[in-house]
């Protein structure tokens, strides 16, 4: 958050879960977000469809369970989990799409407000394009203090990928919409 004077340091977590429905799991991420001490969480592809107070907290611990919002799962992929520390943040949802979640943070102790989205990116090319639109047109209703943050299912560069099966074209028009961003 360049350009902001800060007196707490803010400690960002995001996940691509690939499933909380198991119990050990959801156990899992609450140490790690505790040990880590975030106090933002993104977490993607969560898998529940409806959450609830009691799975809130068995995810996200007590700090973090009553200052979230999300997108619920369609059957097994499109959700989204974004959360903030009570003590430190306030998050107020603002809107959500099919494949985004965004929010005002404002940090309570310097009065400060920045917007955060999260992404969970579609699987298809097609899909893909409509979501970088997408994402640029959320540019229009966000402040100069933006996080954007995600799995995204797409690449920045030739690199991040694992195997050698690479899309240019898709990497290129991904970079772009980055960039213009």
């Amino acid at each position: 958050m360049s350009g902001l004077n800060v007196t707490k340091n803010y400690a960002i977590l995001c996940w691509n879960v690939r499933g909380l429905n198991d119990g050990a799991k959801r156990a899992s991420v609450r140490n790690l977000i505790i040990s880590s001490g975030a106090t933002v969480v993104c977490l993607q592809e969560t898998k529940i469809e409806n959450w609830n107070q009691q799975l809130l907290n068995e995810t996200l611990g007590p700090d973090l369970v009553t200052n979230c919002t999300f997108l619920p799962s369609s059957g097994a992929s499109g959700d989204i989990l974004i959360a903030a520390s009570e003590r430190f943040l306030k998050l107020l949802p603002m809107q959500i799409t099919e494949h985004t979640v965004s929010g005002r943070i404002t940090m309570l102790e310097e009065n400060i407000s920045w917007r955060i989205t999260g992404v969970y990116g579609p699987q298809t090319d097609p899909e893909k394009i409509v979501i970088m639109q997408q994402i640029s047109d959320l540019k229009h209703h966000m402040d100069e203090q933006w996080l954007l943050l995600g799995d995204f299912n797409l690449i920045y560069s030739v690199e991040d990928k694992n195997n050698q099966r690479v899309n240019i074209n898709m990497l290129n028009r991904f970079r772009d919409t980055i960039d213009n961003l």
